[in-house]
């Protein structure tokens, strides 16, 4: 019975030498879902003639570019007037046309012929060297298209109002190489004040 006793009233003894600490996790208030864009679907792979070549937005390219997103990685929210610099892994020589815009309000760009290496390039100005790419308004989410062609494309002006006339754009870019010389992908920012 003395070491009941005596067991207990050191049980006792040592539960009091560690205090316990309670961890109280607020919880959020109205909790907001993020909004992410949808992304361009993975290109499908298809055999042709024993060459693979992939299926994205319902046109047919190889696996040229590799990797592309901004350093911040891609959803990275930005500050107006903020650089922007985007990662681009190619596996060949060539030049990058950044279709830039935002699907909510409609508003794009186009920075053409920006000339790559092939593995990593960091891409921080247009293809004249001159301008530093920098985040601007419209505020929300911004999209931008990167198509990879082997040869410079022609200047023009290229406008967009939907994703279907962007996909048309997309095509027009590329149609005139074969398909194993070109290819497209996408990511996105976000912008704020």
């Amino acid at each position: 019975m003395k070491r009941i006793f005596l067991l207990a009233g050191l049980a006792l003894i040592f539960s009091s030498c560690f205090p316990v600490y309670r961890t109280v996790r607020p919880e959020p208030i109205n909790p907001q879902p993020i909004q992410q864009p949808q992304p361009i679907q993975q290109p499908a792979p298809v055999v042709s003639g024993g060459i693979t070549i992939y299926i994205s937005a319902g046109i047919q390219v190889s696996r040229i570019i590799g990797d592309f997103q901004p350093t911040k990685g891609t959803g990275a929210t930005y500050i107006n007037g903020e650089r922007l610099v985007l990662r681009a892994d190619v596996a060949y020589p060539g030049y990058l046309t950044l279709l830039i815009y935002n699907p909510q309000q409609y508003d794009n760009s186009v920075l053409t012929n920006i000339p790559v290496q092939a593995g990593l390039n960091l891409i921080s100005r247009d293809s004249t060297g001159s301008n530093e790419l920098t985040i601007a308004p419209p505020y929300g989410t911004t999209r931008i298209r990167a198509i990879f062609t082997p040869y410079p494309i022609n200047n023009g002006s290229y406008r967009w109002v939907s994703a279907q006339s962007l996909n048309n754009l997309t095509a027009q870019l590329l149609n005139p190489y074969d398909v194993g010389q070109r290819d497209f992908a996408e990511t996105y920012v976000r912008v704020s004040q």
